[in-house]
């Protein structure tokens, strides 16, 4: 959330010092590609940042946060690149209808791996 409000603060400001809204359009770009990369090390390095989220509500095998972890970096990256392909094929109207448009896609994308996960959860014995 920090992040997010230092990215607005930062590229808000230099849409308005620059006079051009392109800036300000990169900086979906821009996010995505710093979660993709978050996700992306702690792939490497400690547990999943997805297990890190989850984990304490699903218990599941390490393949499965590994391949979860992974699928956020693909789709944080596919983000970044239809957005910088609507910044400079489609315009500022359709950039405009792609943020809008992304908000349902994220929450599609979040729900599937959701039901993905719980798919493949281990039951827990005294657990419904």
């Amino acid at each position: 959330m920090l992040y997010s409000a230092l990215l607005v603060l930062v590229f808000g400001g230099a849409t308005l010092y620059f006079h051009n809204e392109l800036v300000l359009m990169w900086m979906p770009t821009v996010l995505y590609l710093t979660l993709a990369a978050a996700f992306l090390v702690t792939q490497r390095f400690g547990p999943p940042l997805v297990e890190r989220m989850l984990g304490a509500q699903i218990k599941t095998d390490a393949r499965t946060w590994r391949i979860a972890n992974l699928s956020w970096v693909v789709f944080f990256v596919v983000l970044a690149a239809v957005n910088l392909a609507f910044v400079y094929r489609y315009g500022l109207n359709a950039w405009v209808g792609w943020k809008l448009a992304k908000i349902v896609v994220i929450f599609l994308f979040a729900l599937a791996q959701a039901f993905w996960i719980a798919g493949r959860a281990e039951h827990v014995e005294g657990e419904g």
